[in-house]
């Protein structure tokens, strides 16, 4: 987001890779499913309460029937009122090339000024997150990687894990809590591993040797 105008001025390209940038930090600190992070609307689902926006949705929008109220991150309400006041309009000016493009609220918009389709999003965080990360990440990575975070830095906590995503059932978040020991395992055998060799490529010449020399 911070790099986006590059000098472009308020064209199509930038306004992309700027919404690109939004949709990426806003999945990474609010993981909803992808139909839900897709019909964000202005107004409806994404507002404004007077001291900070909320993330609202009723039990008939979501999977498991779970109502959705959550914060924005204070950290990002910033860049959420550039792209809204600035980049946003960007691309809805494009509708106005096409007499018979929908006026709309969505929060995401394509390149064409469309409400942005669910393929769409996922090419663009999968191209952006592959770009400067060189590993692609699909949206729903993004519910995993929390669930494993949880279970990594604070296990303790793993029992709100099916609440936090909308989960019917903790079976899930067990699965990344195995994951996550299994990883740390693994991290502290391959610790131990190059303990073990730097200790050995120190020790002088000589003291490993056998009794034959």
């Amino acid at each position: 987001m911070d790099t986006a105008d590059r000098g472009k001025g308020l064209t199509v390209a930038p306004a992309q890779r700027y919404q690109s940038g939004l949709m990426i930090a806003l999945l990474a600190a609010r993981p909803l499913r992808i139909l839900n992070f897709q019909a964000i609307t202005i107004g409806q689902s994404l507002r404004w309460d007077g001291t900070g926006y909320w993330l609202t949705f009723s039990p008939n929008d979501t999977k498991m029937h779970y109502a959705i109220d959550e914060p924005l991150p204070g950290d990002l309400i910033p860049y959420l009122e550039v792209f809204l006041r600035t980049w946003r309009p960007v691309l809805l000016r494009q509708a106005k090339k096409r007499p018979s493009a929908p006026i709309h609220r969505r929060l995401w918009v394509d390149r064409f000024g469309r409400p942005m389709s669910e393929s769409t999003l996922r090419h663009l965080i999968k191209r952006y997150t592959q770009k400067e990360f060189g590993t692609a990440v699909w949206p729903h990575l993004f519910r995993d990687c929390l669930l494993t975070s949880i279970a990594v830095d604070q296990p303790d906590l793993m029992r709100i894990g099916a609440a936090v995503l909308g989960h019917a059932s903790s079976l899930t978040g067990e699965k990344h809590y195995n994951q996550a020991r299994i990883l740390d395992a693994s991290r502290r055998f391959g610790t131990t591993i190059s303990e073990l060799r730097e200790a050995l490529l120190a020790a002088p010449k000589g003291e490993h040797d056998g009794p034959d020399g």
